[in-house]
């Protein structure tokens, strides 16, 4: 009996400890997200592209946009929570990235993929 509640103590205080430790990561369980839109890319070389970011969770929808690459074309905002990539003269495959003014750690990324002849069609 007197190990059965030692074990059922153990248990109780292995939950509450676990349950206190939260967890970080993402998702839309109360905090800031950004979510870019496309989210994927299809261009050919020196084509433009606008994408847009949706920021949820606080009073401060601005993004900052970024390309992960060098040398992958640019990035120009065009307002709070929109921005146009303009393609390279070559084939890259990259990262446009939108991250949220509010929370510098919440970020969202598209994949561009960039093709000297037009890009196949969608599978």
């Amino acid at each position: 009996m007197q190990r059965t509640f030692r074990i059922a103590i153990w248990v109780f205080v292995a939950g509450a400890l676990l349950a206190g430790c939260g967890g970080g990561g993402g998702g839309s369980s109360g905090g800031i997200a950004v979510n870019v839109s496309p989210d994927t890319a299809s261009l050919t070389i020196q084509d433009s592209r606008s994408f847009t970011a949706a920021v949820s969770g606080t009073a401060n929808v601005a993004v900052d946009w970024s390309i992960q690459e060098l040398n992958s074309g640019t990035i120009t905002s065009t307002g709070d929570q929109s921005a146009v990539y303009t393609a390279p003269d070559r084939s890259v495959t990259c990262h446009i990235v939108a991250t949220s003014r509010a929370d510098a750690s919440k970020t969202s990324v598209a994949v561009v993929k960039v093709f000297e002849m037009p890009p196949p069609p969608p599978e």
